[in-house]
């Protein structure tokens, strides 16, 4: 048996086609207002710049960061195994082990965000101090990976009610 929940809720291709242009606007609206809060000249042009690049560093990073989930959910699935070892048993939502995993995946996500920006804002914009770069990474990996990995768990919550159950036998 096999039970999906969130973060691995990601890793289905059908939901890439809902999560690109949620994470694109999420994207736009964080640099839009960051390009804004540190006093950027040209914040269109900033904005046309680097957002493809960041969008795209922003889904690899969600992917990553649900795959760290899975394996978490796997690693604590297989120390809560039978007995004999025939059935592996995957905690559901109801488990305690659902918020840790989902902050374990976010905590990632949201790192590998932060690093993956911040080369792209390095590279790409000429802003006057490397620590508005920072800010900009900061609060992309602060306000879109949380948000994206937590609403995949709702969404993965209401949607299903209950574990989605596959037979891999």
């Amino acid at each position: 048996m096999f039970t999906l929940a969130a973060p691995e809720f990601l890793l289905i291709p059908p939901i890439w086609l809902v999560l690109l242009p949620v994470t694109f606007v999420l994207d736009s609206v964080v640099l839009f207002i960051s390009l804004k809060m540190v006093n950027s000249p040209d914040v269109m042009g900033s904005y046309k710049k680097v957002i493809l690049a960041i969008w795209k560093n922003s889904f690899i990073a969600d992917l990553l960061g649900a795959l760290v989930g899975f394996a978490v959910n796997c690693v604590f699935s297989w120390l809560s195994s039978s007995q004999n070892g025939q059935e592996l048993a995957l905690y559901s939502r109801n488990e305690q082990v659902m918020p840790y995993m989902v902050l374990i995946a976010a905590l990632v996500a949201s790192l590998l965000v932060y690093i993956l920006d911040r080369r792209v804002l390095r590279a790409s914009l000429d802003l006057e101090e490397s620590f508005n770069r920072k800010r900009i990474a900061l609060m992309l990996a602060l306000f879109t990976s949380p948000l994206v990995m937590l609403g995949c768990y709702f969404i993965g919550s209401f949607s299903f009610g209950s574990p989605v159950v596959i037979n891999y036998s």
